[in-house]
């Protein structure tokens, strides 16, 4: 399922959990293989989110598919085991991404 950039950025926003990004000052690059990447900046408990590729370098890079999005939104699949499956590709702090398990909780439509 590909999402349009506005539902994205709600899902989002939907899982976030702030009081876990207290302290954080960091930029996340998404890249999607079609060519829909996303960024976020997660600063003090506050995110924010956008279309496209960040001006500045990435804290760090995550490389996946549509698929395993979906796949961690829904809970079908933690961001642990989609590492370990290879499904998601990390470019930058491993202590950074296993953060990201805790910022972002799956909400199941």
């Amino acid at each position: 399922m590909v999402f349009a950039f506005q539902q994205l950025q709600q899902r989002f926003e939907a899982s976030f959990r702030p009081a876990e990004a207290r302290g954080l000052d960091s930029l996340f690059q998404y890249v999607i293989p079609d060519g829909s990447n996303f960024y976020m900046h997660i600063r003090d408990g506050e995110l924010a989110f956008f279309a496209g590729d960040a001006s500045l370098p990435a804290d760090l890079t995550l490389t996946l598919e549509w698929q395993t999005l979906e796949d961690l939104f829904q809970g079908r699949v933690s961001g642990m085991q989609a590492f370990m499956f290879g499904h998601i590709k990390v470019r930058g702090s491993l202590t950074l991404a296993s953060r990201l398990i805790d910022i972002f909780a799956p909400v199941v439509e």
